[in-house]
């Protein structure tokens, strides 16, 4: 992995990502007991650990030899606003 992320950058990847629910479970099923309020009090290793295992986190190995610049490539993972028909 190499590089360092932050607590807060971590829950923010979990956010962005729309894994609030995903990640709620995950807590309660290794028996920790944390709600959205809660999220900035835990352990940084179980906010990485679950980045880790949801591939949040940037890393050559997630894609084929060669082709590492395509994440660079991806669409962010953000909504759009929707614009409206324009009025004749």
């Amino acid at each position: 992995m190499g590089e360092r992320h932050s607590k807060d950058e971590l829950i923010e990847m979990i956010l962005s990502a729309g894994l609030l629910e995903d990640f709620l479970g995950y807590l309660k099923s290794r028996n920790i007991d944390a709600d959205e309020k809660k999220l900035y009090d835990l352990d940084e290793k179980t906010l990485l650990d679950y980045a880790e295992s949801k591939k949040l986190l940037r890393g050559t190995d997630d894609f084929p030899e060669g082709q590492e610049d395509l994440y660079d490539r991806l669409e962010p993972n953000v909504s759009r606003p929707r614009t409206p028909p324009k009025k004749k």
